[in-house]
């Protein structure tokens, strides 16, 4: 048995020589064409917009239905109860029956809502985010502008360099962010 491992690794290992195979090249194209696939949502193998508000679509519905089953299910009981057991209303509503009304709610939702809906809900959390990236960034610096003292003499001119950084940093982010949303409501 042994020698049959051997046999088939030293002839893989001869054979290398004659394979003539640019490995990197192989996994760089693989790895470019899957970003490129991935970034622009061309492996749902429709156009871009659609493939957005497809997406949209899906996204929404999983919001959806994790909102409304958690809310069932925090209201909700074990179940066959007709009576409200400590003033839970839901208290009629199994996991499972939760569960299948948070779907169909979901479903509904996602089908019926207009595209022009999901586009503005998907710009609106998407400048939400990156007001918050932004954002907390601007503040961290404001942040160490504001806390850093210089306790000597010494410590004047890099205290002095540290807050000149942070100015520039953010007269950097803000003229980026100036001229992108200048570029978006154009």
């Amino acid at each position: 048995m042994q020698k049959r491992w051997l046999m088939l690794f030293s002839s893989f290992i001869l054979s290398i020589p004659y394979v003539h195979a640019d490995i990197m090249q192989t996994l760089n194209n693989v790895w470019w064409s899957v970003l490129r696939n991935v970034g622009n949502l061309g492996l749902l193998g429709v156009s871009d917009g659609n493939a957005v508000v497809a997406l949209t679509r899906i996204l929404i519905g999983l919001l959806v239905f994790t909102i409304i089953f958690g809310v069932l299910s925090a209201f909700g009981g074990t179940g066959g109860s007709t009576q409200p057991a400590g003033g839970n209303a839901l208290n009629f509503l199994s996991r499972s029956q939760s569960m299948t009304v948070g779907a169909i709610i979901a479903i509904i939702t996602a089908i019926f809502l207009p595209a022009q809906v999901l586009l503005a809900i998907g710009s609106g959390f998407g400048t939400f985010v990156g007001l918050a990236l932004i954002g907390g960034s601007v503040i961290g610096f404001l942040y160490l502008l504001i806390t850093i003292r210089a306790d000597s003499p010494e410590d004047e001119r890099a205290y002095f360099f540290v807050k000149f950084i942070a100015c520039a940093i953010l007269l950097w982010v803000l003229n980026a962010m100036k001229y992108h949303v200048t570029g978006v409501l154009n």
